[in-house]
């Protein structure tokens, strides 16, 4: 919109605006759904849950 105007403000000015007010522009690291380290957990409760009926999962 400033553009349209015919305003020219730099882009460090809208950056520590933006910051200021609460609005940053980080993304979150990435990390795989399941780690390493705890693939035997979700394994394990997997195969202890496998015949649980469906009235028991609608109470979690």
């Amino acid at each position: 919109m400033l553009v349209h105007a015919n305003i020219s403000v730099d882009e460090s000015t809208i950056r520590k605006t933006l910051n200021k007010n609460g609005v940053h522009g980080r993304t979150p690291q990435k990390k795989p759904l399941l780690s390493k380290e705890n693939t035997a957990a979700h394994l394990k409760f997997a195969k202890v849950h496998l015949d649980v009926p469906q009235l028991f999962w609608q109470n979690i």
